[in-house]
């Protein structure tokens, strides 16, 4: 009677490799993951703080703040001279919500993916619409530039 060699690998021993290279793979995808959020995230802040200091500058040229950002027909870009291109959310290319009622303050903010994320943490004083957990919120007025 012949015998099998016993050189290779068994099923089972295979199976346990194969078991332990998913959880490995998961493992590394979940970290990659959180290293997209937190990066969505950070993009968020800049592009605010890209945004607001463009507001700024418009309110010193106008003495007032415009009513809306959001691009349109006819106007392409409301802070043209200042802001090349108005930035939209990473995730689902949206606009930022922004709020002037009454031309003399604004609040521009965008919703975290992440709201433990540290720089969640914000004052959130003067602005009305968004004040969760999970928003960023910048604002400006004409007392405090």
């Amino acid at each position: 009677m012949k015998r099998f060699s016993t050189k290779g690998f068994t099923l089972i021993e295979l199976m346990v490799v194969i078991a332990i290279m998913g959880v490995l793979f998961t493992i590394v995808f979940g970290a990659l993951d959180s290293a997209r959020v937190k990066t969505r995230d950070n993009k968020r802040v800049s592009d605010l703080k890209e945004i607001q200091y463009a507001l700024l500058q418009y309110f010193d040229t106008f003495n007032k703040y415009p009513t809306t950002i959001t691009p349109s027909v006819d106007t392409p870009n409301p802070l043209a001279p200042f802001l090349d291109t108005i930035p939209t959310d990473p995730s689902t290319n949206a606009p930022y919500d922004y709020a002037s009622p009454d031309s003399s303050h604004f609040c521009i903010g965008a919703v975290f993916e992440n709201a433990a994320d540290i720089n969640a943490v914000t004052d959130n004083a003067g602005c009305d619409a968004g004040n969760s957990s999970d928003t960023y919120t910048l604002s400006g007025s004409t007392s405090s530039t």
